[in-house]
């Protein structure tokens, strides 16, 4: 994700794209950090990331890290990576950098590395041991692979090494091919705060029953070296909430599916909770162009978890989901915007505590609102945190509901992958 922190010291940063100020537009990166996170304490438009800025780039990720091992933010540095695209159009390889924000005047790495094939997408990085990090994407002309490079960082030069790691197959998905399965498949990738233990999850068909979309994960207990997998958690056997609608559903056997909203994190113990919006599956619709959604309401949000290194998985509600994908209107934005759930999850630093967020449609002016309150029907921001010790939920909170200066906005949120 491009929001990252130090837990331990504070460091922040958001990496994103050049306004525009030089150009060519959609090379340059830059970087806005703070040293403790907070609203009023951000230096913006650090860099640029890039100054050679000689191809293109897009869906630019950072993770701070402290090679000196210490508690001093001044240690303090930025690992961020892109993917690079050539003339043709197409993905041909990734920039990588490491710099230290504090740094007047501002210095840091820049190196291009090209990849085996064309039109692989780095989707997730993440770190295992104090500066090895790994990076997980999926070929887009194979779609049945899962991609993983291995980035290490070397302090007495303050350079990365970047290199293929490992090609992991996910088996069942050989018989999916076109562009619709591939938004699908977008692997992410997290470790437990030792670094020791790693996962990589996506979605995707499976033999255990066609035409839905299942989690699929990898497994590394060596932090990162070899990988086992796939895990196949059978959502078939999902415990769901009874309501009259699903009551409903069970007497024509409706089946469920996940789809292209989902993240990972693994606790101290080792255990990934696989985050994933789960829906309705269309039946009768199992062909390449299908694995749709049907009636795109009342979904769950549901934690995907297994404490037996991927043996058996258990399930949890986190929260519902009203809406999932839809074109909103407002009267201030006259066009329809088409916004997903955009779920996200952070894992803080004992391992014991999460938080998710996710945007969905606002139904209160539909029932309520504050008096004198005009209808915010636009997506809204919600929040939730996760107790592991006790099992528990936190309260869903919900800071853009019934505020009309929300109205005709959208919402990308993002959480850093630890806080």
């Amino acid at each position: 994700d491009p929001v990252a922190c130090n837990p331990l010291t504070g460091t922040t940063v958001f990496i994103h794209h050049d306004t525009g100020l030089t150009a060519p537009r959609g090379f340059g990166l830059r970087l806005d950090w703070s040293p403790d996170g907070k609203s009023d304490n951000w230096k913006r438009n650090i860099g640029l990331l890039n100054p050679n800025r000689s191809k293109k780039t897009f869906n630019p990720q950072a993770l701070v890290f402290n090679p000196a091992n210490t508690s001093n933010p001044e240690d303090d540095r930025v690992f961020w990576l892109a993917n690079s695209m050539n003339s043709g159009g197409f993905i041909d390889g990734v920039v990588i950098g490491v710099c230290n924000p504090r740094a007047t005047p501002f210095s840091g790495t820049e190196s291009y590395h090209l990849f085996d094939s064309l039109d692989v997408h780095i989707h997730s990085i993440a770190m295992a041991e104090n500066g090895v990090f790994y990076a997980v994407g999926n070929d887009n002309q194979s779609p049945n692979w899962v991609i993983v490079y291995k980035i290490v960082y070397d302090a007495g030069s303050n350079s990365l090494s970047f290199r293929w790691h490992a090609r992991l197959n996910t088996r069942d998905m050989s018989h999916l091919q076109g562009s619709f399965i591939r938004p699908r498949q977008q692997p992410v990738i997290a470790f437990d705060p030792s670094g020791q233990t790693g996962w990589i999850g996506l979605t995707g068909d499976t033999a255990i029953n066609g035409g839905i979309f299942h989690p699929m994960l990898f497994r590394s207990g060596d932090a990162g070296a070899s990988w086992t997998g796939p895990f196949y958690p059978d959502i078939r056997f999902l415990n769901w909430p009874t309501s009259s609608v699903d009551d409903n559903d069970r007497l024509i056997n409706r089946r469920r599916t996940l789809y292209d909203e989902y993240d990972l994190m693994v606790d101290k113990f080792g255990v990934p909770h696989f985050i994933a919006g789960v829906w309705q599956a269309l039946e009768n619709d199992i062909q390449a162009n299908g694995y749709r959604v049907d009636a795109p309401l009342n979904g769950r949000i549901i934690d995907f978890s297994s404490a037996d290194n991927g043996a058996n998985w258990s399930t949890q509600e986190i929260a519902p989901i009203i809406q999932k994908e839809y074109s909103y209107t407002s009267p201030i934005m006259k066009s329809g915007l088409l916004l997903s759930n955009h779920l996200k999850a952070s894992m803080d630093v004992s391992g014991m505590y999460y938080f998710i967020s996710w945007v969905d449609m606002d139904t209160s002016g539909l029932f309520y609102q504050p008096e004198g309150v005009p209808n915010n029907y636009y997506p809204n921001l919600y929040i939730s945190g996760v107790d592991l010790n006790m099992r528990q939920r936190a309260c869903i909170k919900k800071p853009t509901f019934w505020d009309i200066a929300y109205d005709g906005k959208s919402f990308s949120p993002y959480l850093a992958a630890h806080c």
